[in-house]
């Protein structure tokens, strides 16, 4: 059986260099895609932006050519927001957060799913969401809404 490989945005620390790491201890092939050096050296890196397509083009080539298939995504990559009432919404960050938590993910899923079909092999992709996405959180609105709206494209994937 072949080793299976994992891409994981937002891996280079926290919550996502914690799967990694699973996946290692699994016996997985994690792949850390982040915008900043993971903390652990011993994974292969492929910097990325989740919003910009050029780069997810980018790391799908650059994981099919150093592995020759993915078996797995985490779309875990998301920011935080500046919290308060929606009166005093920063719209700037609430973009940067809908940007990253919502469409880095449906982005993602793009392009790493065009691959994985195009293999024709059993592939798994996990989206992160957050309990925020189901019962959001006072002053939190770009981050839960941004988590209810992973949520439901996750759900809507036929």
């Amino acid at each position: 059986m072949r080793r299976k490989v994992a891409i994981i945005t937002g891996g280079a620390n926290r919550i996502g260099l914690a799967i990694a790491q699973e996946f290692a201890a699994e016996g997985a092939t994690p792949v850390i895609a982040d915008l900043k050096t993971p903390a652990e050296e011993n994974f292969f890196f492929v910097e990325t932006n989740v919003t910009q397509p050029a780069l997810l083009t980018n790391l799908v080539d650059q994981v099919v050519a150093k592995y020759g298939h993915i078996d797995v995504l985490v779309a875990n990559a998301g920011i935080t927001e500046h919290k308060g009432p929606v009166s005093q919404l920063d719209e700037e960050n609430w973009n940067a957060v809908i940007n990253v938590d919502l469409n880095g993910v449906v982005l993602t899923n793009k392009y790493v799913v065009a691959q994985m079909e195009k293999q024709g092999t059993p592939a798994s992709v996990i989206n992160t969401s957050s309990i925020l996405g189901v019962v959001g959180a006072a002053n939190s609105q770009a981050y839960s809404a941004a988590k209810a709206g992973v949520a439901n494209f996750t759900r809507s994937q036929g």
